[in-house]
């Protein structure tokens, strides 16, 4: 019979709906149940992808949601739509924990498995309207929207260089 009324950083303030008494019971959000398990799940996927795009989506609308979606999975690529502080428990352990002022407001997370996917990626990302790309990352090199624009631009089969790392793409 508790009811989450406000959740604060780390503890969850809980109302209980018999006695109609406020009460706190400190619990880490990454322990209670689901919520574990959803980091644990981002944890895995952060392990597995060889780089990631954040986006902001505020300004779209239900179909043009759903299109993006649906032309970002044609890529074979993880797209999540994740609540930040779960996401940030998850970046904590990463080396792409300086990811973690980026998550503020809705984002999604596109989760890529091979360097391959980058620019593929990055082409669909900015050719989609109101879809801003806060942050990207392949690898350990956080990109700059200029490199974002300039994986727009690389066909199969080149190199990329990425400040100071080398993608051969095939």
């Amino acid at each position: 019979m508790w009811r989450a009324l406000a959740l604060q950083s780390t503890s969850l303030r809980l109302y209980d709906t018999t006695t109609r008494g406020l009460r706190t019971r400190l619990t880490p959000i990454s322990k209670l149940p689901l919520k574990a398990l959803y980091v644990q799940q981002l944890r895995k996927d952060l392990a597995e992808s060889a780089g990631i795009f954040v986006v902001q989506a505020a300004n779209w609308n239900e179909r043009e949601y759903a299109a993006a979606r649906s032309k970002l999975k044609r890529q074979k690529v993880i797209v999540r739509h994740v609540k930040n502080t779960l996401m940030r428990l998850a970046l904590e352990e990463t080396s792409w924990r300086s990811l973690m002022p980026v998550f503020v407001g809705p984002n999604d997370v596109i989760f890529i498995s091979n360097a391959d996917q980058a620019p593929v990626v990055s082409r669909t990302l900015l050719g989609l309207p109101d879809c801003l790309v806060t942050a990207a990352s392949l690898g350990d090199t956080l990109l700059d929207l200029q490199d974002i624009k300039q994986l727009a631009k690389i066909e199969d089969k080149t190199q990329v260089f990425v400040g100071s790392l080398c993608f051969v793409l095939t």
